[in-house]
């Protein structure tokens, strides 16, 4: 239990680590404008980087390491940095009695997670991870419907996200195994999973996983588990990618209707009753329906409310020495979750990419032969890892024909590559894909 910290009008003195695109996008516009936090320093090892955005928001100070500010400048530390930094940045903040904020993931481990529980714990301190849409009225509201069984008891959950990967990083350290813990499971697989782990509350089995990692990082992956909660064993699937758009919803199948939550909605579940089809007087027809469910009382905002809130659920767990909503512990059983994916992965089937090739070899990260070449390809990186969601095939002499989300780096992160598919106007993924669907569908043999 976390103690609390006494009344007072003085605003928590704040240490930002890390300037990248999280911070620079949707965490500075809200600290920087809270009433009850004084930032104090940004810290970044990109010291221009961190400059800028101090010029821009009226910060006075700036470093290149945390240990710049001393123990007693400072009340709490938001960790933004890449994952890998996350454990032990918490555990020297907690240790000079600051209170964390630290974004999603949590830890690149269980065992890491575990650790920063337990210091929090020891040094009396708040520790929250960045879990927003947890915190979502749609996702209270669609966790309220299946707790009340208002349709029924829950029968599965389906859960898919993806989309072509944007996001403006500030480093690619975050693309390797070592530095971001793994690919589109451990980044977008962590909201999705706390999702469900709030909607059907229970131990979590992982039954199977698959993912097109090839010894690096994964583009795309299928995971299933199984819940054993109050209502019996709940069979959940996910599918995420980096490369392909994918449905972009939550759904709990329950005894008498669908429930869907849509990425783009934070405020309405969509309901599609069993019996979903009313006659239409004017045609004579029978059509389908759905109804829409919000909460009465709640209006809907604007801005940066979602990143306000999880701020807000910090600081009111500071003040009131109560645990947060979105306290580390809650989330120890996301990271084991996906730890336990990532223990056993089994190669997922893309014929576009394995057709000639030995996956079980590409998966160990060793370099495997190439049919109907007689040139072998080398698929790790100078430093024992693998290049992530390689599309390797005859083609792959061209080395520009890497997938989004791939890179390359050197030991010391100086001189970072990324090798994106378009480089020359073509998706190698998608253009295969379809290809191979069209020649399918004709019965013709898939082209090469």
């Amino acid at each position: 239990m976390p103690s609390p910290e006494p009344a007072s009008s003085r605003r928590l003195r704040l240490v930002v680590v890390g300037c990248g695109a999280v911070t620079r996008n949707s965490l500075l516009p809200v600290l920087a404008g809270h009433d009850q936090i004084e930032i104090v320093a940004l810290v970044d090892r990109d010291v221009a980087r961190a400059r800028e955005l101090a010029d821009a928001y009226g910060v006075s100070r700036i470093h290149d390491d945390a240990s710049a500010v001393g123990a007693s400048e400072a009340d709490a530390a938001v960790v933004a940095t890449p994952p890998a930094h996350h454990a032990p940045a918490t555990l020297d903040f907690v240790a000079r009695g600051w209170h964390v904020f630290v974004e999603k993931p949590m830890a690149t481990t269980a065992r890491d997670a575990e650790a920063m529980v337990a210091a929090a714990d020891a040094a009396g301190r708040v520790l929250s991870v960045g879990l927003y849409r947890r915190l979502l009225p749609v996702a209270r509201l669609l966790r309220g419907l299946v707790e009340a069984e208002v349709f029924g008891r829950p029968v599965s959950v389906d859960l898919e996200e993806g989309g072509e990967y944007t996001w403006q990083l500030a480093t690619l350290s975050v693309l390797t195994k070592a530095g971001g813990g793994g690919g589109v499971l451990i980044d977008i697989g962590t909201h999705l999973i706390d999702q469900a782990h709030l909607l059907v509350p229970g131990e979590w089995r992982v039954t199977s996983y698959t993912d097109n990692a090839r010894g690096g990082i994964e583009t795309d992956c299928e995971a299933r588990f199984t819940i054993d909660s109050r209502w019996g064993a709940i069979p959940v699937r996910l599918e995420l990618s980096r490369t392909r758009e994918l449905r972009g919803t939550i759904r709990v199948q329950c005894e008498h209707a669908l429930l869907e939550l849509m990425r783009g909605d934070f405020y309405r579940v969509q309901v599609v009753p069993s019996f979903a089809s009313a006659r239409d007087v004017i045609s004579g027809a029978d059509r389908p329906f759905v109804l829409k469910a919000e909460w009465s009382d709640e209006a809907e905002a604007i801005g940066y409310k979602a990143f306000r809130d999880e701020f807000d659920d910090w600081l009111g767990a500071i003040r009131s020495g109560q645990p947060p909503a979105l306290s580390g512990r809650s989330v120890v059983a996301v990271v084991k979750a996906i730890e336990d994916c990532y223990s056993a992965p089994a190669p997922l089937r893309e014929p576009w990419a394995d057709e000639g090739l030995d996956v079980a070899t590409l998966a160990t990260g060793k370099a495997p032969a190439i049919a109907g070449t007689t040139r072998r390809c080398h698929l790790s990186q100078r430093h024992g890892e693998g290049i992530g969601g390689l599309r390797c095939r005859r083609a792959l002499r061209r080395w520009n024909h890497v997938a989004a989300g791939d890179s390359l780096q050197d030991h010391g992160g100086r001189h970072e590559r990324r090798r994106r598919s378009r480089s020359r106007g073509w998706s190698p993924p998608l253009r295969a894909r379809q290809q191979h669907g069209r020649a399918r569908r004709n019965g013709a043999r898939t082209p090469r």
